[in-house]
């Protein structure tokens, strides 16, 4: 493969890198797939994926909020949120 590295910007050798990595039995990750199977993508294929992962992207930091505020993560930073406005130093949305 001559030196070739995975991460070019040619798709074509980087399909035929990947696909040779995969037939010889070689390692290739799921992030290495996905980056695969998205290039391989038609445009509007592509923007439905991109529309599901924003998305996906927004539930997953919605979930990551929620544990932090359920462990009490965010506790002192609304406290303080609340002092400040209480105090004058804000103001509402």
């Amino acid at each position: 493969m001559g030196g070739f590295r995975p991460h070019t910007k040619n798709k074509s050798q980087q399909k035929n890198y990947l696909i040779n990595r995969y037939l010889m039995g070689g390692y290739m990750s799921n992030v290495q797939e996905l980056e695969l199977a998205v290039s391989q993508l038609s445009a509007n294929e592509l923007q439905q994926f991109s529309e599901w992962f924003e998305e996906f992207i927004a539930d997953q930091w919605d979930q990551k909020i929620a544990a932090d505020v359920f462990a009490g993560r965010l506790d002192r930073a609304g406290k303080s949120a609340d002092e400040a406005f209480l105090s004058g130093q804000a103001t509402p949305l």
